[in-house]
């Protein structure tokens, strides 16, 4: 993953820690850790600069999933949380399709390896970009998680230059349909009539389910 993102994360980082002691909705706060961000990104560390160091060690990280862990950080903060309503909900199933079709083919099974649709211009942009389309037009801050990934993508922003790796990686894929199976374990519950106790690790996915 390139430098942008982790800069991103460490913003996102940052607003969590001030919010500890401050409120930080101050916009002026708000470019300040911003440019604290930047500065941290450029210090040197082993041959390279802090962000690109950084981001070695996430280098499989999609931007759904960036985006994800910001959207997270940003309520523990007590500030605005950029995926609301039903857009996480819309993140977590384009998540989950795209790693059921995506990783039986990385696997070998199937005749046809759905990954070399993310190379260049194809079936899998015009998709991606449909939704987008559609996301904003509705008003879901799931649109602006396509956008950024497609512009990511285009841009050469990320490690990888296939499209696939811009949207989708294997631990928000899993952490996608552990939700979504949970959610539907507990609706069917409902619908018997059973009482559903959230505990332990239960009651962690509930609080992300609503994207708290």
């Amino acid at each position: 993953m390139s430098q942008v993102p982790v800069t991103l994360l460490i913003w996102a980082s940052l607003n969590w820690f001030m919010s500890r002691f401050r409120s930080t909705q101050d916009r002026s706060l708000q470019c300040l850790l911003l440019g604290i961000s930047l500065v941290f990104g450029m210090i040197p560390v082993g041959g390279l600069n802090a962000g690109r160091w950084l981001a070695s060690f996430v280098s499989g990280m999609s931007i759904p999933l960036l985006a994800f862990m910001i959207h997270r950080i940003q309520h523990r903060a007590g500030g605005s949380r950029i995926l609301k309503g039903s857009a996480i909900q819309q993140l977590f199933v384009f998540e989950a399709i795209s790693g059921i079709v995506l990783y039986p083919s990385a696997l070998g099974l199937g005749m046809f390896d759905v990954y070399e649709l993310g190379w260049g211009f194809s079936g899998l942009t015009v998709a991606v970009v449909a939704m987008s389309i559609w996301a904003i037009w509705v008003g879901s801050g799931f649109g602006l998680v396509l956008i950024t990934a497609l512009l990511s993508w285009e841009l050469g922003l990320m490690e990888s230059q296939n499209l696939w790796d811009s949207l989708v990686d294997p631990l928000m894929f899993i952490l996608s349909m552990v939700i979504l199976i949970t959610q539907a374990v507990k609706k069917r519950r409902r619908s018997g009539g059973e009482t559903v106790h959230s505990s332990g690790v239960g009651a962690g996915i509930t609080h992300v389910e609503r994207g708290g």
